[in-house]
């Protein structure tokens, strides 16, 4: 009897890459459940177009630590209503197979809590230091002070057309165009758009909460800082058309003309 041996393929058939995607993320503020669908049904339907088959990651790091939550729940009321949530962030270890179970990926939120400053000089520096002369003690802070490492700002010169996107990563966005409706631009830091802005604008994607929008003509169907949005629907019309600036205060969207 004669065995034949399959030979292994030398074409890959995959390649894994990493990807900046934009996701949005649903913050759970409390454990009670019972008007979620209601809710989520009317935000959904002030824009259809833009939540439908959304993928979403949700959030629980602003609930009380002793809440208990029903992924199960959670999940099939997303679902419902056009939202797929994929991953949970600040999941408690303990909640962490109630989630597997649900369908959802714990995440990690990469914040570790710092030690506080007077402690770790204690623990680290040597006696002989307490003795050292304000002279000495400037050259040490001068000799550790290390500048921050920034990004060049991205300058985009033509306009972003419907379909495209834009990502100034570590740095600032200035797009001397106009950006179309179905069009997205991100930031890290600030984004500016010295002609029309009619798609989405995001700045500040990964948490910068200083970041700003500012815009000659503003149309935008969706603008976000720090992910905090505002959709098209929900800006005022004496806004429409004008020079903008676009500012998160006290965890809400605040836009003025300039």
């Amino acid at each position: 009897m004669t065995v034949i041996s399959k030979q292994h393929s030398s074409v890959n058939i995959f390649q894994l890459k990493g990807s900046m995607v934009t996701v949005m993320i649903m913050e759970v503020l409390q454990s009670d459940l019972s008007d979620l669908t209601c809710q989520l049904r009317d935000k959904v339907s002030a824009a259809p177009d833009f939540f439908s088959d959304t993928p979403l990651v949700l959030s629980l790091e602003k609930m009380n630590e002793s809440d208990e939550i029903d992924f199960v729940y959670l999940v099939e009321a997303c679902r419902s209503n056009g939202l797929f949530p994929f991953a949970v962030k600040g999941c408690k270890p303990e909640q962490q197979k109630a989630a597997r179970a649900a369908g959802l990926v714990p995440m990690t939120s990469g914040k570790t809590k710092p030690e506080p400053v007077s402690e770790v000089a204690a623990s680290t520096a040597p006696s002989s230091l307490a003795e050292e002369s304000p002279a000495e003690n400037d050259q040490a802070e001068s000799n550790l002070a290390v500048p921050l490492a920034t990004q060049p700002t991205m300058v985009v010169t033509r306009p972003v057309r419907s379909g495209q996107q834009v990502y100034a990563k570590g740095g600032d966005l200035i797009v001397l165009s106009s950006v179309s409706d179905g069009a997205e631009i991100l930031a890290d830091g600030n984004i500016h758009v010295y002609g029309s802005l009619r798609g989405r604008a995001l700045a500040g994607i990964h948490g910068d909460k200083t970041a700003r929008i500012f815009c000659s003509n503003f149309e935008a169907s969706l603008v976000s800082v720090a992910g905090v949005y505002l959709l098209n629907d929900s800006i005022e019309p004496r806004l429409r058309g004008k020079s903008v600036q676009i500012v998160l205060d006290n965890e809400q969207l605040d836009i003025n003309e300039i």
